[in-house]
This record gives structure tokens, C-alpha cells and sequence, in this order.
């Protein structure tokens, strides 16, 4: 197939977020789509900053410290001390993102794995409603990050694309990759944030925890209860359905 001949080559670098549940695939599709870049869309990749929650990047401001491990096994301890510095390592990763090498490239777009906006609506919101952060604490928090949404341009999204997937699929995949600071997650905790995913990105309602500013970038969902990695057919579906998307955005 010619996908080219389909979709218009845009010029401009689509500034795109891959957002789900824990487990929901989205490493598998960002890492599948950055294989086939070039067929006919040309992507770039930024990946969760993990490597700084896990202490395993001699950069972080954390030292050595598994964060996310501690945040896990003591939420009502570390959520707010987790949730700010996740957030300020995903700006950093988005803004410092280059683009010039994308630029007059076929179809170019910059993937992120995850945004600051799941970062307030869905995991810092059900960390607040769990108990973990303080009335004062959310406040805060929702404070510095609506200022820095309103005066940080690159923070801009052109789309979002949803890998929904059901909850007792993601801790499957969790128990099977066997991350050492997975271990104390329950599938309460995913069901619960796959219900935040879902007033965000897949219902119409209102919901007050939800700036109706977060809910302006269009929204593509796809399935990712499907076993997209080992189903090449599968895979140029989704490729083509992501570049129309992209190319309306």
C-alpha cells in the first residue's frame, strides 16, 4: 500500500501526546511507530522520563533514590513530592524536545509518551481523591501547573492519542513484565485511573477536576486490548489511521 498517496504531506512538526493507563502499550506503540518511521510518517520520540524517577540517571535531582518505587509503596508519604517532580521532568522533556531535525521531513511529528496534562487530570487527581495529597497540597500543585500550562507556549499540544484499554488487561501486562516498583500496585489503583482517563479523553460530560482548557486537543482512541505488536496488518491500520488524524490536527 501506498499510504502516501492517501494523506497530504504537511510541513509543519505535529506536536502529538501517547497517553493511557499504566500497561496500556503505549512503549510498544511508540516504539512500533518509530520503527516504520519513515514509510510514510516521519516521527521522533520522547520517552516518560523513567530513568529520573528511578534514580538511574546520574542527572536527576533525585540522586540515586527510586522515587517511584517509594511513591508506590508509601503514596500518603511521597505523592506530592512525586507528582511535582514527574511534572517538572516532563516539562523539561517537552520543551528541551528539538525539532529541527524533523523539520522538511515526510509527515514529521514529535511523539511524547505521556503529558503534564495526565500528569493533573488523571495521576496527581486520583492521588488527591485517594487521600495522598492534602486539600492544601492539590491546590498548590494545580496552582504552579495552570501557570505554567498558560505561560509555557511549547507545552502545546496539536492531538492526543489514546491507547484505551481495560484495566485487568494492564495488570496483566504489568504482573508479566515484573517491574520491581510495579510491585504494589493493586488493579483498584488502575481501575481508578483508567476512570480518570475516561472522563478526560473519552466523555463529554463536565467534570469540574477537568479545565475545560485540557479538553480543546483533538482526540484519537484506539484499542489497545489488541495484541498490536505481533499483528503486522494491525499495525498498518493504525499507522494509517494516526497520519489522517495527524494530518487534520
Amino acid at each position: 500500500m501506498d499510504s502516501t498517496s492517501t494523506v497530504q504531506n504537511w510541513r509543519a512538526v505535529r506536536r502529538v501526546a501517547v497517553e493511557g493507563n499504566i500497561g496500556s502499550g503505549k512503549s510498544t506503540l511508540l516504539r512500533l511507530l518509530k520503527e516504520r518511521s519513515g514509510d510514510c510518517l516521519t516521527v521522533d520520540i520522547v520517552p516518560e522520563p523513567l530513568s529520573e524517577w528511578l534514580g538511574s540517571d546520574s542527572t536527576a535531582s533525585t540522586g540515586k533514590e527510586n522515587l517511584l518505587e517509594m511513591f508506590y509503596e508509601n503514596p500518603t508519604r511521597w505523592a506530592y513530592t512525586f507528582q511535582n517532580y514527574a511534572c517538572l521532568s516532563r516539562v523539561r522533556a517537552q520543551i528541551e524536545a528539538p525539532t529541527s531535525h524533523l523539520e522538511g521531513q515526510l509527515n514529521p511529528a514529535l511523539l511524547f509518551e505521556r503529558s503534564i496534562y495526565s500528569d493533573r487530570v488523571c495521576f496527581g487527581l486520583n492521588s488527591y481523591q485517594a487521600g495522598f495529597l492534602s486539600d492544601m497540597e492539590w491546590r498548590l500543585y494545580c496552582d504552579w501547573l495552570t501557570f505554567i500550562t498558560e505561560k509555557l507556549p511549547g507545552l502545546k499540544l496539536d492531538g492526543i492519542i489514546y491507547l484505551r484499554t481495560d484495566p485487568k488487561v494492564c495488570f496483566s501486562r504489568l504482573r508479566q513484565r515484573s517491574r520491581p516498583e510495579e510491585r504494589a500496585i493493586e488493579l483498584s489503583y488502575l481501575q481508578s485511573l483508567h476512570e480518570k482517563h475516561e472522563n478526560w479523553l473519552a466523555s463529554t460530560e463536565n467534570d469540574p477536576f477537568v479545565p475545560q482548557a485540557f479538553k480543546r486537543f483533538p482526540v484519537i482512541v484506539l484499542d489497545g486490548n489488541e495484541d498490536f505488536e505481533h499483528l503486522p496488518e494491525k499495525q498498518e491500520e493504525i499507522l494509517m489511521t494516526l497520519l489522517k488524524f495527524l494530518s487534520k490536527s
